[in-house]
């Protein structure tokens, strides 16, 4: 995961620098590093899915729904409190990003109570790394899903952006797009 990790970053970076050069969005007048920040959540997301997934296989299902249930709700707290306090755009990432590293540093120190080895990042790839792989893929399919589904849930931002700001927060309304769309 962490090779995956990190294409998912570069991938979603370089998507973000050529959305930024459309003409809809060169209008909105943003920041490159807002951009920037967007794509590297990219990385962010691969590797809390990866840690967090890691929990079940450690049969610890019950940590993991409480970290996603705990992590969803400091989202939105946090996502609100920025908006209310005028971050704008810029509350989008930071709640993002703090959406995604609370579960995945808490799910790490979960792990290595049972793995005390296990790095949260690891680029050794073994010959019976891409074995494993190939076996565990088939099986790997329902997070895969899981995923899909998480991402149609936070598709409300921009609703509850445009709930809290008023009509003149269009801006805000794009940016949580950017997230959606």
């Amino acid at each position: 995961y962490s090779w995956g990790a990190v294409a998912a970053g570069l991938i979603g970076i370089s998507l973000m620098c050529l959305y930024r050069l459309r003409a809809g969005a060169q209008s909105a007048a943003l920041p490159l590093p807002f951009y920037l920040s967007l794509g590297a959540l990219g990385f962010m997301f691969i590797l809390c899915t990866a840690q967090t997934q890691l929990l079940i296989g450690l049969g610890r299902q019950r940590q993991m729904f409480i970290l996603n249930a705990l992590s969803a709700w400091l989202y939105l707290g946090l996502l609100w409190s920025l908006l209310k306090s005028g971050q704008m755009v810029w509350a989008f990432p930071i709640a993002q990003f703090s959406f995604l590293a609370v579960p995945t540093a808490l799910s790490w120190w979960l792990a290595r109570e049972e793995l005390p080895g296990v790095r949260l990042l690891d680029f050794r790839w073994t010959p019976g790394c891409a074995q494993l792989f190939a076996e565990l893929w088939i099986a790997a399919a329902p997070a895969f899903l899981c995923q899909l589904v998480m991402l149609v849930l936070y598709a409300a931002d921009g609703i509850m952006a445009q709930q809290l700001l008023g009509t003149g927060a269009s801006d805000v309304v794009y940016a949580a797009s950017l997230f959606t769309n």
